[in-house]
């Protein structure tokens, strides 16, 4: 079949596509799908289809058509490129935009996009590093020794041998909750993983008494050119006194490791380089006086390595808060001694404040390259959510930076939770693209391929590791063939003499010659409160559930000659403070008429003063919706007139068959010290589906309209 891809305001341009796979990103090469086999131009051009320029009878460029070869198999993104004056180089620069096809007919299927020209640009990188889909091959089954929890995954290309990629990661052990080990395992294709010609795990816990004795967890590691060596860092933590410090490793060929035995970094004890117990350590990485580091993450660049760490400077209970640091340091290549050890001066250096939505600070961090852009991805603890089993929800966030001793950006989450009872349904845990072993982003059919570990909600522990694929989306075009062909048979109805495009045309030809004659359906619908005409009143026109008018009545409480055609449509009406109703009327060529009354909405008064009821109605597509929970948190400490501490009070009401809940709350005015401010949240089947915050005591009604 055919895309026909309309660029709007450009022309002449040089387009090329390729197609790549939802489930993995991989990509069709004219045969069948599969990995790209390197990062360049060249190799890659079997990859790429070219765009046909489409011309209207002027020769005036009008779009450009992309034929999608057979033996494609949907859903697949099209990526689409521009050269736009410039050599195409197959970089992270490049920021491509994508359609994606649901449907194979063997027709031709029209796909608008406002404009198919990419933007060059090495910092906005648009959606593909914030916008992330799972795939359908979550969870992976990684090697663990006890079957237990695989976790915190960083992937790498590999060109070593058959195998193309190489991950590093921690198999969590539940019971007991210690020796968490870094292991090792290689992949052909990036779903399944073998530990095959590897030693797990690669750096085993230390014995008695040793700064690792209980678990080295959060590992990372990259890849030196000039020192011909992968470095790898993680953190510790011993038994007594119970500190966490951070060490470092080495290996000539990323399997076999080995601990750094060279001279003493900060005054610590070799492999140990950063502790808050070495000689230049700072207060902020103490926690309840001891060294408490987590979370380390290392890049090599122009002859320095940068370990990123966390640390706790506050009460783990707020959400596991930790700020983050920098030290950076050289190491010589003929010695192999760490040299130039230095903490950043402004450390911390990334300290996320807390807000209405999360505690402070994040932690399991993940920090790559592309183009002039660094991003690190951490994981945030979330307010408000806290599971059963007493986990705290977590997800992905991005930070980004032109300088790596700089100032970092956030830009916000980038990966949630999975619904309720999925195998990531309450935590987001490490989030880390696919890199080459330099750690700089690789893209796999234009998107980015990140593995990320998720947590389930319940009893115990259970961790796995999934992939997420980030697409850079100008357009989401979804498209399905029952959408298609309903549309197609409600147009070919409509336009029959009588149907209801014919007769919106009949009525313009009426009109334009001054008659109100034959083909016009006039009618009038009044809505009023039994007596009263009620002004303001939504009513929304369904036909086979289609919606087909909707309209507002005027000050009278009337609509007129607001729908055409011979049909009987389900009305929907509803304002504010009133009971909604429904009903059904038959237009027809006579005149018609009809009369809705509406019975108003009572408020519970409040059981004692300082308190007031404040109802919630909750409504989708004009009907009421029944069940929702509705609850109103409020934040910070507050003090009542009374004397009364008032802190994260939240009350909670489900709706009933009117869509309406009430909660009683302590007005604004009794408030004496606080700012009496409400977090306020609906949710539907256990799914939060809108939020807010605001002063709502003093108000009566909280309105809540479309929110599925």
């Amino acid at each position: 079949m055919a895309s026909e891809f309309l660029a709007i305001g450009t022309t002449g341009l040089t387009l090329t596509a390729h197609f790549f796979r939802l489930s993995d990103g991989q990509v069709w090469n004219g045969t069948t799908y599969a990995e790209p086999s390197s990062v360049n131009a060249a190799t890659l051009a079997g990859y790429r289809t070219a765009l046909t320029e489409v011309q209207d009878s002027a020769g005036n460029c009008v779009g450009y058509e992309l034929a999608i070869p057979a033996g494609i198999v949907v859903p697949v993104h099209v990526a689409v490129y521009s050269a736009g004056g410039t050599t195409e180089t197959w970089s992270g620069e490049y920021d491509p935009q994508i359609a994606q096809i649901l449907e194979d007919t063997g027709t031709t299927l029209v796909t608008h996009l406002t404009a198919v020209q990419r933007q060059i640009s090495n910092e906005s990188h648009r959606g593909r590093w914030r916008s992330f889909v799972k795939s359908g091959s979550n969870p992976l089954a990684f090697p663990t020794s006890t079957g237990d929890n695989p976790c915190n995954p960083h992937v790498f290309r590999w060109t070593s041998g058959a195998y193309s990629y190489i991950a590093l990661y921690t198999p969590y052990v539940d019971t007991p909750a210690l020796y968490e080990q870094p292991f090792i395992a290689r992949s052909t294709d990036g779903i399944t993983w073998v530990e095959t010609g590897v030693t797990n795990p690669i750096v085993p816990v230390g014995g008695a008494g040793s700064w690792n004795e209980i678990y080295t967890i959060d590992p990372d590691m990259v890849y030196s050119a000039d020192h011909s060596k992968w470095f790898m860092v993680a953190a510790g933590n011993a038994v007594t006194p119970s500190e966490a410090m951070i060490g470092l490793w080495s290996s000539t060929d990323g399997l076999t490791w080995t601990a750094y035995s060279g001279s003493a970094v900060d005054g610590n004890t070799a492999p140990v380089i950063i502790s808050a117990n070495g000689t230049t350590g700072q207060a902020w990485e103490f926690y309840l006086g001891l060294s408490m580091l987590r979370c380390p993450t290392i890049f090599y660049e122009s002859g320095t390595f940068y370990v990123y760490y966390c640390a706790y400077n506050v009460a783990p209970a707020a959400g596991d808060a930790m700020s983050i640091g920098l030290v950076t340091f050289t190491v010589n290549v003929s010695t192999g001694n760490v040299e130039n050890f230095a903490r950043n001066a402004v450390n911390p250096l990334i300290v996320l404040p807390e807000d209405e939505e999360y505690y402070p600070g994040g932690s399991h961090i993940s920090i790559c390259k592309s183009g002039s852009t660094y991003f690190m991805y951490i994981s945030r603890a979330r307010k408000h959510l806290t599971y059963a089993s007493g986990a705290t929800n977590r997800v992905a966030c991005l930070l980004t930076a032109t300088s790596l001793t700089g100032t970092w950006t956030y830009r916000g989450p980038v990966l949630d939770v999975g619904e309720p009872g999925e195998w990531d349904s309450a935590q987001i845990h490490l989030f880390s693209p696919v890199t080459l072993q330099t750690k700089i982003v690789e893209l796999q059919g234009g998107a980015i391929k990140a593995y990320y570990s998720g947590r389930k909600d319940g009893a115990g522990v259970s961790m796995d590791i999934g992939i997420a694929n980030g697409y850079a989306m100008a357009t989401d075009v979804n498209i399905t063939t029952d959408a298609i062909l309903a549309d197609t048979a409600e147009l070919q109805t409509d336009w029959t003499n009588g149907g209801r495009l014919d007769l919106i045309l009949d009525a313009t030809l009426v009109a334009a010659a001054g008659s109100s004659g034959e083909g016009s359906y006039t009618g009038t619908l009044t809505v009023n409160n039994g007596s009263t005409g009620l002004e303001g009143v939504v009513v929304n026109a369904r036909r086979g559930g289609v919606l087909k008018a909707t309209g507002s009545t005027n000050a009278s409480g009337q609509i007129t000659d607001w729908v055409f055609g011979a049909y009987t449509y389900d009305l929907a009406v509803r304002l504010d403070g009133y009971q909604p109703e429904t009903d059904t009327i038959t237009v027809s060529a006579s005149a018609w008429t009809k009369t809705i009354s509406l019975t108003q909405l009572s408020i519970t008064a409040p059981s004692a003063p300082g308190l007031c009821t404040v109802q919630f109605r909750v409504y989708q597509a004009g009907t009421a919706v029944a069940g929702a929970v509705c609850t109103a948190k409020l934040m910070g400490l507050n003090q009542a007139s009374d004397g009364t501490i008032l802190s994260n009070q939240e009350v909670s009401d489900t709706t009933d068959s009117l869509g309406v809940a009430e909660l009683e709350l302590v007005q604004v005015g009794s408030i004496v010290k606080g700012n009496g401010v409400y977090r306020i949240s609906v949710e539907i089947d256990g799914k939060p589906v809108a939020g807010t915050k605001t002063t709502i005591p003093n108000q009566s009604t909280i309105l809540f309209e479309d929110i599925l």
